[in-house]
């Protein structure tokens, strides 16, 4: 790893040495304590109580009212259309639901539809919120932590299924950011084939220009929801995981770019917060450095503006003579900043560089646990190194009497705090909602926030997996 005296980072007098992936106590010394700060002790227990999460029974009533009233509203919202919705008078329950994750209010227009309560299993995240988490739990909601093994979570599914109950699952574990349907989680199709009952596949199309990810706002044209019977209990009992997982693949595969017939989606600011998913420019290649305005984006670098349409599309302002064709959608300048930021990163780890790849902020630096609500712990900049992350502050809270950091800040030489944390610890990095990046570290949660949120969490999350690669082929 880097070593920290590259960075400037230094120790008062008299601290041990100590590194700051240790679990330092507030007694080892001046220089592991910050000035200012609150109460930062990380609640160990899980929601319910310790052991297994006690298994709530969904309120009919509150199910009947947010189909009535939330359902119906989205339907007419979004311009919802199903095919083949009678599958579901067919079925008895258990049988489980499965979909193309595209956006936020994918479960609640599936359960608008479906006779039965749906137990969706849902991210831990969703739960630190007290209202949200009372709304969840009244319709049977199962916490998971993202990108996680969470074995209550399958022991709660497969109760939920001896009881004969209705399971609802999205198998790529999180949403896309460019419209394409990403992989399948491996431990999905094993789970599948563990619960053995009937699998309703559904796949969204349009979901992803009537929401997408990186947008605060809806568009209206047209949703299609498609529904089959993926799976029989029989077949799954026959079929080897690897097998589930390509069918799997090919009942939830959807590309919004290349799906027809085009449907124009209006929209009064297309363009508003695509910096999220656009991090780098595909002219120049500077990280961080495209600003969105209501229907135009422009990197801050070279002068590159694009026009973004309510479906998609970038048309560039102005571009000719020498000037190389930028993208037209953004799945392919996904693909074109994806490769650029591949580049940049192997060179720096074969290189052994000490300098910053890229950084951001000011940022709003969290703690927490699982559904537990998060702490704030500071503000300040995430730094990205070639083998790890660095969160640097002037503002940390101070530590109460009888309670410590969960690790201890380093002093620096320009009186900063530093946070250093090494890839091979980061443990189920994943981005909540559209700007907020999480990991795992000593079994803490750490979450960073922009406060403005113009942060692209979609970078930090890409870099630290091209990080692990290159790091992995470098032998490092």
């Amino acid at each position: 790893m880097a070593s920290a005296q590259r960075r400037g980072i230094s120790r008062e007098p008299g601290t041990p040495p100590t590194n700051a992936n240790e679990l330092t106590s507030p007694r080892a010394g001046a220089g592991t304590t910050p000035p200012v700060g609150g109460d930062t002790r990380v609640s160990s227990r899980k929601l319910g109580g310790s052991g297994l999460q006690r298994i709530r029974r969904p309120s009919r009533l509150f199910i009947h009212l947010l189909q009535l009233v939330l359902g119906s509203y989205l339907k007419l919202r979004l311009n919802v259309r199903f095919r083949n919705r009678a599958l579901f008078r067919r079925l008895k329950p258990p049988y489980l639901v499965v979909a193309n994750h595209v956006g936020f209010w994918d479960p609640f227009i599936l359960s608008a539809i479906v006779p039965h309560p749906i137990y969706w299993v849902t991210a831990d995240a969703n739960f630190r919120s007290p209202v949200l988490r009372a709304a969840l739990r009244l319709v049977g909601a199962i916490p998971k932590t993202k990108a996680m093994s969470d074995f209550d979570t399958v022991r709660m599914m497969v109760e939920i299924k001896r009881a004969g109950g209705v399971l609802g699952v999205f198998p790529e574990g999180r949403r896309t950011w460019d419209g394409l349907t990403l992989p399948v989680v491996p431990a999905t199709a094993k789970l599948i084939r563990l619960l053995r009952i009937p699998v309703v596949a559904a796949r969204f199309e349009g979901g992803y220009f009537t929401h997408p990810r990186w947008s605060p706002r809806m568009r209206r044209g047209i949703l299609r929801v498609r529904l089959e019977l993926g799976f029989s209990a029989e077949q799954l009992s026959r079929m080897p995981t690897g097998e589930v997982v390509e069918r799997l693949e090919r009942l939830i595969e959807h590309n919004e770019y290349e799906a027809a017939p085009r449907t124009t989606y209006g929209s009064r600011a297309p363009a508003r917060g695509i910096e999220r998913v656009l991090f780098a420019c595909a002219r120049c290649g500077a990280i961080g450095a495209i600003r969105s305005a209501r229907h135009t984006a422009r990197c801050d670098v070279c002068g590159l503006t694009v026009q973004c349409t309510g479906d998609g599309q970038l048309l560039p302002l102005a571009e000719g003579g020498n000037v190389p064709p930028t993208p037209r959608s953004i799945l392919e300048w996904n693909h074109t900043q994806h490769e650029m930021l591949r580049c940049l990163i192997e060179e720096a780890v074969a290189e052994r560089r000490a300098e910053p790849l890229f950084s951001d902020g000011p940022l709003r630096f969290m703690i927490g646990r699982k559904s537990d609500p998060l702490v704030t712990l500071g503000y300040g900049r995430l730094i990205c190194y070639g083998d790890c992350l660095e969160f640097r502050g002037f503002r940390f809270r101070p530590q109460r009497p009888g309670r410590r950091y969960p690790r201890a800040p380093i002093r620096n030489a320009d009186g900063s705090w530093s946070l250093v944390f090494s890839l091979s610890e980061l443990e189920g990095t994943n981005v909540q909602n559209r700007e907020r990046l999480e990991w795992y570290a000593d079994s803490v949660l750490y979450h960073v926030r922009d406060p403005y949120e113009r942060t692209s969490a979609l970078k930090w999350l890409s870099a630290v997996n091209l990080l692990r690669r290159a790091g992995a082929a470098s032998g490092r």
